[in-house]
C-alpha cells in the first residue's frame, strides 16, 4: 500500500459535532437518577401510567379527585407515572492487530475519534459512558504488557491494548479516552479476550452497546460475541478502508503481512491476484453482514472517514437519535 493519508485534522471538530445528537434507547431503562429516556420504574413525575389506591402508594400530592369521587367504594386514588431515567452506554472496541491498519487513513486513530465522539454525545445527554477495549490473543506472551488499571499517566512500560473504563459522566471523559487510547496499540489475533472482558465488565441489565471493529476475524467468533451480547441493545459500527479493499492495480512484487495472524508472504501482484484479493474481501464482508442479519442487526459502515451527518442519519434510521 502507498503511504497512509493522515486522519484529517478537522475530525477533532467532528467530536464536538456529536454533542448535537440526541439519542434514545429502544428499551426502557431503570435508574435512580431522572434523565431523558423512557424509564421502567414508577415515580412522581413523567408519563402518566395509571391509578393506584392511596393506601398502596401514600403520595397525597398526586390524588386524582375525579377518580376518587367516581369510585363507589370510597377509595382514594393517586396518579402514577413512568419516571424518565438516565442511561448507561458502553463502547466495545476491538483492538486486535488488524485495527492497526494504515491504509487510506489510520484505522486505530479513526476508532479512537469515534469513541471520543460517542462519549461526547452520551455525556451531553447527561448519561454515563464506559469503554471496554481489548486486543486479540497474543502470539507471544511477552507481546503484551500488563494493562494500566486507570486513565492516569503511564509511568512504566508502554501499556498493552486492553483498557476498561467504568461508565461515568465526567465532563472531560472524551479527552481522557483519546489520551488513554493514544498510549495503546492494537495487537494480537481474534477477539477471544474481548469476549471475555465484555462478559466480565458489561452491566447485568440491558444496556446500549456500540460495537466498534473492522470485523476482520472469523464470523463464528462474531456469532459467539453477539450471542453473549443478546441481553443488550447492540449497535455494530463497521470500519472499512477503501485502499485495503481495492489496492492499486500495479504489477510487481509485494510483501504482505496478515496483521491478525502475523504470517508474511511475498506475492506477484498481477491483475488476477488483485482480483482474488478483492473477491476474498467482498466475500468476507458479505459473511459479516449475513452474520449480523441472523441476529437481527445491521451494521453502520464507515468507509475511510467519519461523515458526522451521514453517521447521524444512519443512527436515525435505526431509531437511536432524533
Amino acid at each position: 500500500m502507498k503511504p497512509a493519508m493522515p486522519v484529517p485534522a478537522g475530525m477533532d471538530e467532528d467530536i464536538d459535532a456529536f454533542a448535537d445528537m440526541r439519542y434514545r434507547l429502544a428499551r426502557r431503562t431503570r435508574s435512580a437518577r431522572i434523565g431523558g429516556h423512557r424509564g421502567g420504574g414508577l415515580g412522581g413525575d413523567g408519563r402518566f401510567h395509571g391509578l393506584a389506591p392511596l393506601v398502596d402508594h401514600p403520595d397525597p400530592r398526586h390524588i386524582d379527585m375525579s377518580a376518587t369521587i367516581r369510585d363507589p367504594g370510597g377509595n382514594v386514588f393517586v396518579r402514577r407515572f413512568r419516571q424518565p431515567a438516565c442511561a448507561t452506554v458502553y463502547a466495545l472496541l476491538d483492538l486486535s492487530a488488524s485495527m492497526g491498519l494504515v491504509g487510506r487513513v489510520d484505522r486505530f486513530a479513526l476508532a479512537s475519534l469515534l469513541v471520543a465522539g460517542l462519549a461526547r454525545m452520551v455525556r451531553r445527554s447527561g448519561d454515563r459512558f464506559g469503554l471496554i477495549a481489548a486486543g486479540g490473543a497474543a502470539r507471544d506472551p511477552s507481546h503484551f504488557q500488563t494493562p494500566e488499571p486507570s486513565l492516569g499517566p503511564n509511568t512504566g512500560a508502554p501499556p498493552g491494548p486492553d483498557l476498561t473504563v467504568p461508565a461515568n459522566r465526567r465532563s472531560d471523559l472524551p479527552g481522557e479516552l483519546r489520551r488513554a487510547l493514544g498510549e495503546r496499540r492494537p495487537a494480537g489475533q481474534g477477539i477471544a479476550p474481548l469476549i471475555d472482558t465484555a462478559r466480565e465488565n458489561l452491566p447485568r441489565r440491558p444496556t446500549l452497546v456500540f460495537l466498534v471493529s473492522d470485523f476482520q476475524f472469523e464470523t463464528a467468533d462474531l456469532a459467539r460475541l453477539l450471542g453473549d451480547l443478546s441481553l443488550h441493545d447492540v449497535r455494530p459500527i463497521l470500519l472499512r478502508d477503501s485502499l485495503a479493499e481495492n489496492p492499486p492495480q500495479r504489477f510487481g512484487f509485494a510483501r504482505l503481512r496478515d496483521a491478525e495472524t502475523g504470517r508474511s508472504r511475498t506475492i506477484l501482484t498481477r491483475r488476477a491476484t488483485l482480483a482474488r484479493w478483492q473477491e476474498e474481501s467482498s466475500r468476507h464482508l458479505s459473511a459479516v453482514r449475513s452474520t449480523f442479519a441472523q441476529h437481527g442487526l445491521s451494521p453502520i459502515e464507515i468507509v475511510d472517514q467519519i461523515d458526522v451527518d451521514g453517521f447521524f442519519e444512519a443512527l436515525a434510521a435505526q431509531g437511536i437519535v432524533s
